[in-house]
This record gives C-alpha cells, sequence and structure tokens, in this order.
C-alpha cells in the first residue's frame, strides 16, 4: 500500500530477486497470524518490526465487517491482508485472494501454510482485469531498492512501466465479475484492490458486482504511480465508484477517516475506503 511506495533513484533491469536469496524465517505477529519472511524485504522488515502491515485497516474498529462475509483480496501480494481479514475480521466467511506475481504468490503460498488454522482463506494466481473474453496477459515484474536498501516487491503490474521492471511474464487473468459468478457467491461484503495503477479495470470489470453487493471497497490512489504510466486511473476509479453511488473516504494512519468529495483534494498517495451511500456506517453519516 502507498506507505511503500517510496521511489528509489535506481534499480538494475533484470536484476535477481534479492529476497530469493536469502534465508526465510517463520514470525508470529499480531492477532497471532505467523509470516514465513526474508530479512532485506521491504514488506517483510515491515513484518519484523511491527508485526503487522496495513497498520490502520489492520487494526481498525471503525468500521464493522460481519464474521461471516465474503472479502476479496485483489493484489494480494504476500497475504498480510489476507490473512488479517480471513482470521480477525471474517473467521466464518470466505477470503479469495489474486495475486499474479509468481515469485510472490509462492510466498503467500508459504505465508498461508505457516498458520494451521486458517481455513477459509482461498487463493489464486489471477490477475483481475476488465475483459471478460481474455485469459492471459503480459505481466511486468517490478522490483526496487528503497532508501533504507531492503527490497520492494509489492510493485508489479499489467501496466507497462518501464521503471524497476526486470522481467514480463504470461499469467493468467479473469474479471471480478467472472470469479463472482464461477464461485456462485450470494454475497460480496468487501474488496481490497492493491493493483499498482489498474485500479480502474479491476473495478470495471466487476460492474455487475459492485452493483448488485454494494461491498465495501479499499483501493489504492497514487498521482505517482498514474505519472509513471501516463493515465488517469486514481480519477478513473473515484469518479466509476461515485457515479454508482459510492462515498469516499481517505484513510490517514494517525487520524483514521476523513471524507474526500472530489479526487482534485487529493494530492498525496493514499488509501482509500469508499462505501455505497447505502452502506455508510453510522458513526461516518
Amino acid at each position: 500500500m502507498p506507505d511503500q511506495k517510496t521511489e528509489p533513484p535506481h534499480f538494475p533491469k533484470k536484476s535477481h530477486f534479492l529476497h530469493a536469496k536469502q534465508e526465510k524465517v517463520v514470525v508470529r505477529g499480531q492477532h497471532d497470524i505467523a509470516y514465513n519472511v526474508t530479512p532485506h524485504s521491504a514488506l517483510d522488515e515491515h513484518i519484523i518490526k511491527n508485526g503487522i502491515y496495513g497498520d490502520w485497516i489492520a487494526n481498525q474498529d471503525v468500521i464493522q465487517i460481519a464474521k461471516d462475509a465474503v472479502i476479496f483480496d485483489v493484489g494480494a501480494n504476500a497475504g498480510f491482508l489476507s490473512l488479517i481479514f480471513a482470521k480477525r475480521y471474517a473467521p466464518n466467511g470466505a477470503v479469495y485472494a489474486y495475486e499474479p506475481d509468481p515469485v510472490i504468490f509462492e510466498q503467500l503460498q508459504e505465508n498461508l501454510a505457516v498458520n494451521d488454522s486458517i481455513k477459509n482463506l482461498f487463493l489464486n494466481q489471477i490477475a483481475l482485469q476488465d475483459d471478460p473474453g481474455k485469459t492471459e496477459s503480459l505481466f511486468n515484474i517490478r522490483r526496487a531498492i528503497d532508501g533504507d536498501a531492503n527490497e520492494n516487491c509489492g510493485l508489479s503490474s499489467l501496466l507497462n512501466i518501464q521503471l524497476h521492471t526486470v522481467d514480463r511474464v504470461t499469467v493468467n487473468v479473469s474479471t471480478l465479475d467472472k470469479e463472482v459468478s464461477s464461485l456462485s457467491l450470494q454475497r460480496l461484503d468487501f474488496i481490497k484492490i492493491d493493483v499498482e495503477g489498474c485500479e480502474n479495470i479491476v473495478l470495471a470489470g466487476g460492474r455487475h458486482s459492485i452493483i448488485q453487493f454494494k461491498p465495501t471497497i479499499l483501493w489504492e490512489f497514487s498521482r505517482i504511480i498514474d505519472k509513471l504510466s501516463g493515465n488517469r486511473n486514481s480519477t478513473e476509479s473515484f469518479s466509476y465508484l461515485s457515479e454508482l453511488g459510492y462515498l469516499h473516504f481517505a484513510i490517514s494512519e494517525t487520524e483514521g477517516l476523513k471524507a474526500a468529495l472530489s479526487p482534485d483534494d487529493l494530492v498525496a498517495d493514499l488509501n482509500i475506503l469508499s462505501f455505497h451511500q447505502e452502506k455508510i456506517p453510522n458513526n461516518l453519516r
């Protein structure tokens, strides 16, 4: 998520994946969740130091998620929030995690494997987009070195962004609507989307499900990625959801939720929590 998106000055193309060379260790973090981590990986180091990642959403009590909720984690990375969703928020529900990056997906599998008690997290090595007729797509593997010399592996994208791209691979793709239909879901309560500038196409590919179920949506608003990719993903995502009846709240790790009336009001990279107007929590009305 955005607090890990600091762009370093350079990173050599075709470089080896640094964290794949390191010895992995299992650590137990907050909410009694275990992680198979690698030192010198930026997100893993956050787990090692803090015992949790995505601190506000992982620990918040402002919004209520039903214990039997159905949750989609799109751009799940190594499962740092997927595991929280499955264990803390919806232990009686189901969490479907989507992560196409092959190296990161392997770590996602490892993180689930070291949590024997979590049985309601289902992993999919698939990228979600907006074309229901497409089954494969090129995927850009991006790696970077943050200012603290840790490797940031959370940058890969369907977008062809030159900066920090070290490889391109073919991955399976689907749409949110196709996944909801194939799973025969009768509800969809919450969606988290962190897909490095492709939030708009994930939303477009889930239009029917979003209109039908009106899920709460946590997504990334990033001017940095929009500039790198030359698109208007953040503004388009904001406007798209607004047209479907959603109200937006910017997340501050220190101040919590603050209403965002227009994308023009948002200049920093941040995460947004969007509620359908029919499902606004009472404490936010």
